[in-house]
């Protein structure tokens, strides 16, 4: 029993870290290493929700209980690690609170009917087209994740890393919510498409009917409302989020279609540069293409090309003065094309 209890403490406890580490360093890089984590070992998982169940309840209740008069004393508001000695006092309650929560979220899930969340996934140069169980369609680009789960009032859908093509069924007494840390999109029954960019940028277009884009605060990887209005996109629109920065464009549902090519293998250029699209065609391929000459980086294109092709990409440059060689295999990249001009 002693056993026990303590691989039940050292996971609580690596579970803390865990909940530290994500409200100070929000990147990609650690999120993965925490999805790892959390894959290692179902009990991971589990306490992973209840301590940030009990970490969210606990921030709401700090909120209420500010002085009426609001004044405040900052050091009393001065939020330290908790781990090692403060966090031993602390772990047992917190507990026994997050444990009462996991049994409401379990009870709420049978009550509501929902289903196991479903994972989808493509890896480079994969393209995957999935059918969801209320007939809703997702397409799924190079290198992307996501994870669906759906119960009697929502349907939900994290997307984890790349880029999707969601094409919802109507049902207007069940949203259809696409998120990331700090973005969410819904629709009830519309056409639309979101990608993960570098640096936790988040883009979505709309190909048909309106969605809600909602800019939201995240706390230890779960959603809190920052009191942000959410903006309207009808058809033909674009917004991009980066930071707390949320840029709202309409380009035309004509642009938008030539942005989502890549549900047929295709990249429709039109006054690209090169260094942009062999940034963009090297998402597609372990054989990456490389620009060697800085003179040609600012070159415009234009045309429809195969985005898993780098070779002939490569080669339909050579009418523009420019050639290619290729450097020798790595142990985690093929032959890297190098382009540069002749």
């Amino acid at each position: 029993m002693s056993s026990r209890n303590d691989a039940f403490e050292a996971i609580e406890s690596q579970a803390a870290q865990w909940l530290v580490k994500l409200d100070r360093d929000k990147s990609s890089a650690t999120r993965k290493q925490h999805e790892a984590w959390l894959a290692q070992d179902t009990r991971h998982r589990v306490a992973h929700v209840r301590l940030a169940l009990a970490w969210q309840r606990a921030d709401v209740l700090m909120r209420r209980l500010r002085p009426l008069d609001s004044r405040v004393d900052p050091n009393l508001l001065h939020r330290k690690p908790w781990i090692g000695s403060q966090w031993t006092g602390l772990r047992r309650p917190l507990a026994v609170c997050g444990g009462v929560l996991v049994v409401l979220v379990a009870v709420s899930a049978l009550i509501l009917g929902g289903s196991p969340t479903q994972a989808y996934s493509t890896g480079i140069g994969g393209l995957e087209h999935v059918v969801l169980e209320d007939g809703s369609t997702v397409e799924l680009n190079t290198s992307t994740r996501i994870l669906v789960r759906f119960t009697k009032s929502r349907r939900q859908v994290m997307l984890d890393h790349g880029e999707a093509l969601f094409n919802v069924a109507h049902d207007s007494k069940r949203p259809f919510d696409v998120r990331t840390d700090d973005i969410g999109v819904r629709a009830v029954g519309t056409r639309f498409a979101v990608r993960l960019r570098e640096h936790d940028v988040v883009e979505a277009m709309v190909k048909e009917g309106r969605v809600m884009f909602l800019q939201e605060r995240s706390l230890f990887g779960l959603p809190r409302h920052a009191g942000v209005k959410p903006s309207i996109l009808a058809a033909g629109s674009r917004a991009v989020a980066e930071g707390q920065k949320v840029s709202i464009t309409n380009p035309g549902v004509a642009e938008i279609e030539r942005r989502l090519m890549w549900t047929e293998h295709k990249m429709f250029l039109k006054g690209e540069s090169l260094a942009e699209t062999v940034k963009e065609m090297n998402r597609y391929s372990l054989r990456q293409l490389a620009i060697s000459d800085s003179r040609i980086e600012g070159m415009r294109l234009g045309g429809v090309f195969s985005n898993s092709d780098p070779d002939g990409f490569a080669d339909a440059l050579r009418p523009y003065g420019i050639r290619k060689s290729e450097t020798a295999a790595t142990q985690t990249r093929d032959v890297t094309i190098q382009l540069r001009r002749e």
